[in-house]
């Protein structure tokens, strides 16, 4: 069960490489068709590995689905790797191996194995030209055989030294619609027009011909064309302070355009959070944005309380405006929180 679990991280990581060009990535996961039962889980481009469990399984060939997107982002394309539950007793060794060529299963060769890696050579002197397939499969000490490998490979006979002369390309099965390019020398670079495509997975498919009028083997490669994007704008902001999630405020906008107005008179001095989230005109929430601050002791300002309470005092706004004048012990009475200037000195309202 371990050698199992180590072969599907190690398939994972190759293709999470290749696959996906992210940093973070969301994954799922699941075995045959059991998609109820999914893991769903996250990490990097460099290296997506994790391990499923197969105690439950049935002995015989298994498939795991897998499939990885960025977040907020489409599901990218299905990937499919076959496995083997096998529950051998004692330990094994490899004990032989046997391959054969497309479906000719009758004149397979049998190789005892003598240690090390498994080096196949295979004749194919009387093959036509064209695609074919090498078959291999393994079997260990207690007589179970693993699971088969094919592996394609291509057979031509060109007449003496070719260069590429030129290639062609399509979409999908529309071969009608292929574009033939001239080869220039150097790499094959080739752009395709996805504008048309509809949402969803496709392939791309290319090969080329030498100056012998020799076509190479035909090579596939799976794409995702998204959901067309659709332009969103900002409706609304949603925010709170430090911990207290459950009292946030909500500030919408019509033109995505929002100027957020926080009162933090009533905060401590020390460290701060302010977390937000933006909503789009959708109704889509994204993801939560965390700004840290320091907030420092207000030096200059005085509590209203304390001095003497039949002085009459004028209030001033920090621009200069006077909004009260009277007894200091009344004058307080139903002004807005706010920092005030009184007799020159700056005044804290809580």
């Amino acid at each position: 069960m371990t050698m199992l679990k180590r072969i599907i991280n190690i398939v994972l990581c190759s293709w999470a490489v290749t696959a996906v060009a992210a940093q973070n990535l969301v994954y799922e996961a699941w075995t045959d068709a059991d998609y109820d039962q999914r893991i769903v889980g996250s990490g990097s481009a460099d290296e997506l590995s994790f391990s499923m469990p197969t105690d439950g399984m049935a002995e015989g060939i298994h498939f795991l689905g897998v499939r990885a997107k960025e977040s907020g982002k489409p599901w990218g394309p299905l990937n499919r790797y076959t496995f083997l539950v096998s529950r051998p007793t004692g330990t094994a060794d490899v004990r032989q191996y046997e391959g054969w060529i497309d479906a000719d299963y009758s004149q397979r060769t049998v190789t005892p194995h003598a240690g090390g890696d498994i080096v196949q050579s295979i004749g194919v002197g009387n093959l036509t030209e064209g695609i074919h397939y090498y078959s291999l499969r393994v079997q260990d000490t207690n007589g179970q055989w693993g699971p088969l490998n094919r592996y394609t490979f291509l057979v031509s006979r060109p007449t003496g030294t070719a260069d590429v002369r030129q290639y062609e390309g399509w979409i999908d099965a529309d071969y009608s619609q292929r574009t033939v390019t001239p080869h220039a020398g150097g790499d094959i670079v080739q752009t395709i027009n996805i504008g048309e495509l509809s949402a969803g997975i496709h392939y791309y498919n290319i090969r080329a011909q030498d100056t012998n009028g020799q076509w190479g083997p035909l090579n596939r490669y799976v794409f995702l064309v998204p959901e067309k994007s659709v332009v969103v704008k900002l409706k609304a902001v949603e925010y709170w302070l430090d911990s207290d999630s459950l009292n946030t405020t909500v500030v919408e906008t019509a033109d995505s355009v929002v100027v957020l107005n926080i009162d933090i008179s009533q905060l401590s001095a020390g460290t701060h959070a302010l977390h937000c989230r933006l909503q789009n005109s959708t109704g889509f929430w994204g993801e939560e944005y965390s700004y840290g601050f320091e907030l420092e002791e207000l030096s200059g300002i005085r509590s209203i309380y304390g001095d003497d309470a039949n002085e009459t005092v004028s209030i001033y706004t920090l621009s200069g405006v006077q909004v009260k004048r009277g007894r200091r012990a009344d004058v307080w009475k139903d002004l807005p929180r706010g920092i005030y200037i009184v007799n020159g000195h700056k005044v804290i309202v809580r």
